[in-house]
């Protein structure tokens, strides 16, 4: 288990056995976390709960990937308070995950 989720493992949503989500509030804290350990954090895929499973929300899980790590970070964080009323689950992708 990485750093990230060893930190975040009783705060995280397991999808499948191998897709870790976080509610919207949780998903800021995992990029902060990201920023600060200098872990780079490469973007989101969003979800929504569809039954009894998730599905992909592909028009909400923005690459940062181009930019610094700084930057990804700050426009991640920046991202998810922008689109706080849907409810959306975001997978936090970063190096290492």
């Amino acid at each position: 288990m990485d750093k990230i989720r060893e930190i975040f493992a009783d705060k995280s949503i397991v999808c499948g056995g191998r897709i870790t989500v976080y509610y919207q509030n949780r998903a800021i804290e995992v990029i902060e976390k990201c920023k600060e350990l200098s872990i780079r954090f490469w973007g989101l895929n969003a979800f929504v709960i569809c039954g009894k499973g998730i599905q992909p929300f592909m028009e909400f899980s923005p690459d940062y990937s181009n930019i610094p790590n700084e930057e990804a970070c700050d426009k991640g964080i920046e991202f998810i308070k922008i689109h706080q009323d849907k409810a959306l689950l975001y997978e936090v992708v970063y190096e290492g995950y």
